[in-house]
């Protein structure tokens, strides 16, 4: 699939959200991405980055999330390693979603989210760390 692949290693910070963005943002125009496409990417990384901030990381600047874009003609792959404690976001249950708008809690959708807007999340744990690999169309997103 790999015709492309640009690499970031960060602390697991939410203080990184800003430059992963930036990483992002340039890769996609490097590659000439669908707008589409780029919101669909920046949501799910947003999301897995804060996850691991949150809830997987150790302490401050002690844990490092590696990303990886992998771009291809028919499309793109996001994968994101880190090494906090083992965590299948694929095996989370489904968000409790409200009827009305008042009702509604915030936060809890992240996953939901990604499952969305990927077209494929794949979940492993290779050598102690997590790896989470999702698929976008590009054609989709066009």
């Amino acid at each position: 699939m790999t015709n492309s692949v640009d690499r970031l290693k960060i602390a697991a910070d939410l203080e990184e959200l800003t430059r992963t963005q930036t990483w992002l943002a340039e890769r996609a125009e490097h590659h000439q991405l669908a707008s589409t496409l780029v919101y669909a990417l920046d949501v799910c990384l947003e999301e897995a980055i804060s996850n691991i901030a949150r809830h997987g990381a150790v302490g401050p600047g002690e844990q490092s999330v590696d990303l990886a874009l992998e771009v291809a003609a028919d499309k793109v792959r996001l994968v994101i390693e880190d090494e906090g404690p083992p965590f299948d976001p694929t095996q989370a249950a489904p968000p409790a979603l409200a009827d009305r708008i008042e009702d509604a809690s915030i936060g809890g959708l992240g996953i939901h989210l990604m499952q969305r807007l990927s077209s494929s999340l794949v979940y492993e744990r290779r050598h102690d760390r997590n790896c989470l690999t999702l698929e976008f169309a590009r054609s989709a997103a066009a």
